[in-house]
């Protein structure tokens, strides 16, 4: 077996579990002892037969990040600069995913310190946590 195909194989083994971004897989095979040259060789053959895709990656990474597990623009973007996105994240509407986010945690024992908190470390905007705030606690802004 020649080194793309060992490349590719090792290539394909990575991305059993879940979408992967180009960059994650280059960084992968040089970790694996892979050339510069081979690791973009596996990643070019993968990405010209449609195994590898970065849009399909940040599908999945955005799905993975909705409902419950929802985080804000800055996390998401860090989680996908981490994995190698090359792309920018075109700013998305927080406020709806931080409400579902929020599901079951602003019941009525929460306060606008546990909510606050809560957003703020899953990476929402000042103005998002604001509006949120707001809303959930009037009182605490009249």
């Amino acid at each position: 077996m020649d080194r793309l195909s060992e490349a590719v194989d090792a290539s394909l083994r990575l991305m059993k579990s879940r979408e992967r971004f180009p960059g994650e897989i280059r960084e992968a095979l040089l970790h694996k002892g892979f050339t510069a040259d081979e690791a973009n060789a596996a990643v070019d053959h993968l990405t010209k037969k449609g195994l590898l895709s970065e849009a399909r990656a940040a599908e999945a990474v955005l799905l993975r990040r909705s409902g419950r597990r929802a985080v804000g623009n800055a996390r998401l973007a860090l989680d996908l600069e981490r994995r190698g996105a090359s792309a920018p994240l075109p700013q998305i509407e927080e406020r709806g995913r931080a409400m579902e986010a929020l599901s079951g945690r602003a019941g009525k024992s929460a306060n606008p310190g546990q909510v606050g908190r809560f957003l703020v470390s899953r990476g929402f905007s000042d103005e998002t946590i604001r509006s949120i705030l707001e809303e959930l606690f009037p009182e605490a802004f009249g």
